[in-house]
């Protein structure tokens, strides 16, 4: 696999979406037998990079610029798969998830205190610890740190509240659908938001920033409504949901992509949203994300039933008396709210839902209600962390917090996975 992949990103660059949709509907068509889908997968992977290779040669003619053939196997191969989750029988049942139930919490006020104690260095540290004019370091107090505070502040109560919702959101996914790989931007939400604020930055001549937010939140939703319809049916099973969450997004993203490579200067203002930069945000919108970060965490205790039951599987948990379809669909609707308040004024902040509830097991919070509380507060930290490496590490240029969260997370995921190898070794 590892060589297939290099000699053809070596050959025709990176191509997205193919080697995820080519399986997707073989396997929706019901083919079970392992030579069948490896025959079939390659067969529809094929056809799909052929159509959008077909398709970008017609459309180069018509606008006068190449686009790259892999802009377009999402807008190809996504309503494919829509169409594919539409056509599945309703009845059909769930993946059964067999996962034990979680273990009880071993000192839990002791590890919320560790948590939490981490959380105020990484956040005191970011307030207190930066760089003069000149690029030397130097702990800012007094009227050094007032004079930074305009423009600092914001930017660390904005990253400390999209991460805790982001953290919130990606948890509650992951004990959702018992898919430790499961986050925020998995739902299609972000992309919904992006495609909304390409349409105002294009309809209309030199948005605001609010009005363009609104567009985005407008994207976002009609996205989320989008998957509740595709997964209504199906009671809104966890693998569908994620489906029709990627399908979704593969879309979106194709025609951002197209967007962009078709060299409009106007498509050029997401590509600092796009990456997750806190950058030019104020106290008024930070303090928007403030207000609704706090407010999702008393909502919490309410939904600890749901997700400690949730990893026993579906059976387990719908003869303990949970309604499946209600329970399902408000975590969905919950953690796409989340995921798109963070989206729509700091942007696609990859990597903090999907780290930080594993960055939470790691330190002991395995019951729901402690894990959920503790993936917020090491999301937030990790923002506050990304957003400061960024701002400091190649003063005086800045680094976009999403793209920091990712360097930051890459490693520790792949440390994470190394961990767990050698424990089941």
């Amino acid at each position: 696999g590892c060589w297939l992949t290099a000699t053809i990103v070596a050959a025709v660059g990176i191509i997205g979406f193919v080697g995820l949709a080519g399986p997707a509907i073989t396997r929706m068509l019901g083919f079970r037998r392992l030579r069948s889908k490896l025959l079939m997968s390659a067969v529809f992977g094929a056809v799909l990079l052929c159509a959008a290779d077909q398709g970008v040669q017609v459309l180069s003619g018509y606008i006068g610029t190449l686009v790259p053939a892999g802009a377009l196997t999402g807008i190809l191969g996504g309503p494919l798969l829509i169409i594919m989750i539409r056509q599945l029988r309703s009845n059909s049942q769930p993946s059964q998830n067999t996962s034990p139930a979680p273990e009880p919490d071993q000192s839990n006020i002791r590890n919320h205190l560790r948590v939490l104690a981490g959380v105020l260095l990484v956040i005191i540290g970011a307030i207190l610890v930066g760089r003069d004019i000149h690029g030397d370091w130097q702990l800012q107090l007094g009227n050094a740190l007032n004079t930074v505070w305009p423009w600092r502040g914001p930017r660390i109560l904005g990253a400390m509240a999209a991460g805790t919702m982001l953290a919130i959101a990606g948890t509650i996914l992951q004990r959702m659908t018992a898919n430790p790989m499961a986050s925020p931007e998995s739902l299609g939400v972000s992309a919904g938001a992006a495609i909304g604020m390409i349409a105002i930055v294009f309809l209309i001549d030199a948005p605001t920033a609010w009005l363009q937010i609104s567009g985005a939140a407008i994207g976002a939703f009609i996205t989320l409504g989008a998957i509740f319809a595709l997964t209504r049916k199906s009671g809104y099973a966890p693998e569908r949901i994620l489906i029709a969450g990627i399908a979704i997004g593969a879309l979106f993203d194709g025609f951002i992509a197209f967007l962009m490579a078709g060299g409009d200067p106007r498509a050029t203002r997401l590509l600092a949203w796009s990456s997750g930069s806190t950058y030019g945000l104020g106290f008024d919108r930070a303090s928007v994300l403030a207000i609704i970060a706090v407010s999702a965490l008393p909502i919490l205790p309410a939904f600890a039933r749901w997700l400690n039951l949730f990893p026993l599987g579906p059976v387990t948990t719908k003869s303990l008396g949970v309604d499946l379809s209600i329970s399902r669909g408000v975590m969905l609707m919950f953690a796409s709210i989340l995921t798109a308040a963070a989206t729509l004024l700091v942007g696609p902040l990859s990597f903090a839902g999907l780290i930080s509830p594993h960055l939470a097991k790691l330190a002991g919070l395995r019951h729901a209600l402690p894990h959920t509380v503790g993936a917020a507060l090491i999301g937030a930290a990790l923002m506050v962390a990304a957003d400061w490496l960024g701002r400091m590490l190649f003063f005086p240029w800045e680094i976009p917090a999403g793209l920091m969260a990712a360097i930051i997370a890459g490693p520790i995921m792949v440390w994470l996975l190394m961990r767990v190898g050698r424990g089941a070794s």
